[in-house]
């Protein structure tokens, strides 16, 4: 913990922030809902009249710093910078990836006439399926240039795992809503049937290539009694005053 939020917890989470009990935690939740408040008609003048920390100014030589930064950044990158700092994946895990994009692809585009894309209620298996196609291709793609960039060194939890294990359970959630769909909302089996092949390949062969990123454990996600002693202190609290 640092500051109330829990450190790194958006860095291995599906994105999906309607659905997750640890937003309240998250630095990154907090500070975007407090600019989609700002820019409301009826929550700005709230917004910019609760008391903010006013960081101090950084120091002389971290102000010459940031200024030959930004003006490296005016300038336009070349081809071949582009192409040196393009993530690499080594050539045997790249029909992983192509594999998850093309699912992508088919979700979106092919089923359906992109029916799945309108749903987006979590209890429902399409807004399921919509929502873990493309988080995992990201992740699988974030995954797979990791683990071609990792040099061995364990002083801490290798990011690559972290983001197979979020692309992982993104495919459980995808194959059980296919399922749901054939079992509860009359989907053809023969329809389901290459979803549940293409998440099933993806699945073998991610796991095969990252074997220990089931055993990632991600902050706060994966510490659930860390999280209820938290929820136990926090209830504990005497509330504050709202003046």
């Amino acid at each position: 913990m640092r500051d109330g939020f829990i450190i790194s917890v958006f860095n291995y989470c599906d994105r999906w922030c309607d659905t997750c009990s640890l937003s309240s935690y998250c630095r990154v939740f907090v500070a975007t809902t407090g600019d989609e408040a700002s820019s409301e008609i009826n929550m700005g003048a709230l917004v910019g009249a609760a008391p903010h920390d006013r960081p101090p100014a950084p120091p002389k030589w971290l102000e010459d710093v940031l200024e030959e930064l930004n003006s490296l950044a005016g300038r336009p990158f070349t081809h071949e910078e582009l192409l040196a700092g393009e993530p690499t994946m080594a050539a045997a895990h790249q029909e992983i990836y192509e594999r998850a994009k093309a699912y992508c692809v088919w979700v979106h585009d092919g089923v359906g006439h992109r029916q799945y894309d309108r749903h987006r209620d979590p209890t429902d298996p399409r807004a399921v399926i919509s929502w873990f196609s493309s988080l995992t291709a990201s992740t699988i793609r974030r995954a797979l240039t990791g683990l071609a960039d990792f040099d061995g060194n364990r002083e801490a939890p290798p990011d690559h795992e972290g983001a197979a294990k979020v692309a992982l359970l993104g495919i459980d959630r995808s194959y059980a809503a296919w399922q749901q769909l054939v079992t509860d909302h009359g989907l053809s089996a023969v329809r389901a049937r290459p979803c549940l092949e293409a998440l099933a390949w993806l699945r073998a062969r991610l796991e095969a290539a990252i074997p220990d990123a089931r055993a990632f454990v991600r902050p706060g996600f994966d510490e659930p009694e860390a999280v209820a002693r938290l929820r136990a202190a926090a209830a504990s609290r005497p509330p504050e005053r709202a003046w």
